[in-house]
């Protein structure tokens, strides 16, 4: 997924620097005064039993994440959560800022004052809709993501990262 990613990178014309924890940072066309910070965060082994549909769903895809929640004040400006498609054997990338995550997050109410490592899962449908899924009952599932005649309840909240499913073009605004 590294590797992918920093092809990524080099085909949208950004030079970067890594460490070896998976932080970034990003020169724009090698303006070194113009920098982003970004993290790789890599997707830990699925097991579709336990973290997939118990609904009947179908799902082309899922990705889990153990994420150590940056700070507010923290350097990073995007987080880039990665995870394989083993339906078509190519990577996903979920390009997010920082802060709009940790929002959507705390709306959501995933954010602990004492933990701040979470698990989060997102399953990317058939449909290339991408949606945080993360302790999801069966209820929730058959209630938010069934697709009907206008769509899914959860398009549009704080559950459909759709937006941000391999959107290069964010970094690039920045």
């Amino acid at each position: 997924m590294k590797a992918e990613f920093e092809r990524k990178l080099k085909e949208y014309r950004f030079s970067f620097k890594c460490n070896t924890d998976g932080l970034y940072i990003l020169y724009k066309n090698n303006v070194t005064n113009s920098i982003l910070n970004t993290q790789l965060i890599c997707s830990e082994p699925v097991d579709e039993s336990i973290l997939g549909s118990r609904n009947g769903n179908v799902i082309q895809c899922i990705g889990y994440f153990k994420l150590d929640l940056p700070t507010e004040s923290s350097d990073q400006d995007f987080l880039i959560l990665a995870f394989q498609n083993t339906n078509n054997h190519c990577v996903e990338f979920i390009i997010v800022t920082k802060n709009e995550l940790l929002a959507r997050l705390k709306k959501m109410r995933r954010i602990s004052r004492d933990n701040r490592i979470i698990d989060m899962v997102f399953w990317l449908m058939p449909d290339n809709n991408l949606y945080h899924c993360s302790d999801i009952s069966v209820e929730g599932e058959w209630y938010f993501l069934s697709k009907g005649l206008a769509g899914r309840m959860a398009d549009g909240t704080e559950w459909d990262y759709s937006e941000f499913l391999n959107d290069w073009e964010r970094l690039k605004m920045v």
